[in-house]
Order: C-alpha cells, then structure tokens, then sequence
C-alpha cells in the first residue's frame, strides 16, 4: 500500500496536537481523513459529535470502521500523561491496550490489507542508558511504558501490515514541554527544567515527512523516528530560548526528585530511519 493514490485514512485522538498535524499533512496531499473522536466512556456519535467513539468499547470500533473501511489506521489516541496512567492502571490499560486491541480484532476480522500506523513511544526502554536502537530489549518502567510495550507486541503478533513508530517530544507548533517552556520564555516567567533529563525531541515536520515517506515505501515493521540530538530538557529549554532572541535568565537547572516517573536517558537512536 503507498500514498500514491488517493487513500482514506482514519485518525484516532484527531485533536490531540500530533493527530491533528497528521491530519492537515495528508489532508494537503490529497488523501481523505476521518478523525475518530475518543472517549473513555460508553459515547453515542450524533450530528453535533460525529464519529465519537469509546475505544475501549469493541462494538464502538467494529461500527466506527466497517462504516468508514479505512485504507490506512494512525492510531495516536492514548492516556499519554505519566501520572494518570500510573495512579489509574485499570483505565490506562483499557484505554491503551484494549483499545488497541479493538482496532487490531478489526482488522484481523475484516480487511488484513488495513495498514495500521501506531504511535508508540521512548517509554518503552527503562531510560537507564539512552541512545536506543530498535534491536534494543524493551524494559519500560512506568505503567505507561507497559502499555505500549503491550501493545507493540499484539501488533507483531496479531498483524502483518503496521508500521510501530517509536517518536519523542514532537514539538513544533505545539506539544507539552514545547509549549511550557516556550510561554516561559516569552513571558519571562521563572521556571525549573531538568538538567539531568536527557533526550530526543524531534522537531514536527520531520516527522510529518518520515511517516509519509514510511507509508509510500509500503514500510512494514518497527522504526525510530526522533531527532538526531541527544540533549538534556534543560539545553533544549537554552537553546530554545536562543531561537527566540530571549535571555536565559528566567530557565533554572534543576534535578529530578528521587521516584520521579521522567526517564533519565530515553534518547532514541534513529539512524535507521535516516
């Protein structure tokens, strides 16, 4: 399956900020897109609320996707923040897993040639060593990590046509360290930012451009898609901050507290990719 020809590719999260980048970038290449509006509860669609769907719900999905019959699925809807997923398991484990689970049955039942593109994440390592490559062991240490390990491995087993994109702090136009630290700057607020945090925030339209390219080489498989620099949370904030033409004055290098759920060195190796 390539981009080459006109395709419909449905969207799950389509107002999260990565999804709807997603949207605008293949919507501007010809290609049809539905966005899937997630819930976590049970959610009726109405004319008001289209295509809103609970993921966790399978009849929800099967309805959702037998009425659309998708080429391609980018499933970027998740419970992505470190703290809910940590304290709430049950419902980070039935929205992530589950509802990945519901898309992956779908397929499988209807139409094997459905290229799924999913989201994963740096979280899936134990960010102990950095500079992972995809040969690397998956150790993930926080329960959202757990998650998309989870459901990496349903996919590989479950499917043939995917593509697993592990990707890091997209920001660019949005994104929420991006856009905590960029409101800082620019309003001269006084923040703390980890100087001992390492990793590899890949810039939007780089990745905009590898997912593409991915899915018009018909890639099948797992792949890192991440920038090239390795930097601490704290450089990025400086340099950042150096873009913008403002002082540095306001960003203060600070150390995670002890327990804290941020990996010390999730840094993507992405060679690969490039």
């Amino acid at each position: 399956m390539t981009m080459n020809r006109r395709q419909k590719v449905v969207i799950t999260g389509p107002r999260g900020y990565v999804a709807s980048e997603l949207s605008n970038h293949i919507q501007s290449k010809g290609h049809v897109v539905i966005g899937l509006n997630i819930d976590y509860t049970s959610a009726e669609s109405s004319p008001e609320k289209p295509n809103r769907i609970d993921i966790t719900d399978r009849d929800d999905i099967r309805t959702a996707l037998s009425r659309i019959r998708p080429d391609i699925v980018i499933h970027t809807a998740a419970l992505s923040n470190l703290n809910q997923c940590q304290t709430n398991q049950e419902l980070a484990f039935q929205v992530n897993v589950e509802g990945t689970r519901n898309i992956i049955q779908w397929i499988q039942d209807n139409d094997q040639k459905v290229k799924l593109v999913f989201m994963s994440s740096d979280y899936v390592f134990d960010g102990e060593k950095g500079d992972y490559t995809e040969d690397d062991v998956t150790d993930p240490s926080t329960f959202y990590g757990k998650t998309k390990n989870i459901s990496e491995n349903d996919i590989t087993t479950g499917l043939e046509n995917y593509i697993i994109c592990r990707s890091a702090a997209i920001y660019g136009r949005g994104g929420n360290f991006f856009n905590f630290v960029f409101d800082a700057i620019t309003r001269e607020q006084e923040i703390e930012v980890f100087s001992d945090v390492q990793f590899t925030p890949t810039y939007i339209d780089y990745f905009l451009d590898c997912l593409e390219k991915l899915i018009e080489l018909d890639f099948r498989g797992l792949i890192h898609v991440a920038g090239r620099e390795k930097v601490s949370r704290y450089q990025f904030a400086a340099q950042l901050a150096e873009v913008l033409g403002k002082s540095t004055d306001s960003l203060k290098p600070a150390t995670q507290p002890p327990g804290g759920l941020i990996s010390k060195d999730s840094s993507l190796n992405s060679e690969y990719a490039r």
